[in-house]
């Protein structure tokens, strides 16, 4: 398909724009580690390297999975706190600007 512009600075400014929304997709989309769990972590909580050790990588997955399901019972609605803590950090932002 052939496509006439009005000019060289039409075409190049339409595609510049694609490509600023396709990083701003990405950008949008990139997500920020808020917890996570390792056999380091494991260490650093006190448990011993024979225990560590006997733990799979299923194991951890399991435990991941139980953490998270734990966390989402105890703050019940993680997407309120996630709300509130953005619009306070923002304020806060706003104060020392």
């Amino acid at each position: 398909m052939f496509v006439h512009f009005s000019s060289l600075t039409t075409c190049c400014s339409l595609n510049f724009q694609q490509k600023e929304n396709e990083l701003d997709s990405l950008a949008w989309s990139r997500k920020y580690e808020v917890l996570s769990i390792s056999r380091l972590v494991l260490h650093d909580l006190g448990l011993s390297v024979e225990h560590i050790n006997s733990l799979t990588d299923e194991d951890m997955q399991a435990l991941a999975d139980g953490l998270q399901e734990s966390i989402s019972k105890t703050v019940g609605n993680l997407l309120e706190e996630v709300r509130f803590m953005v619009r306070l950090y923002l304020a806060e932002k706003e104060e020392t600007a």
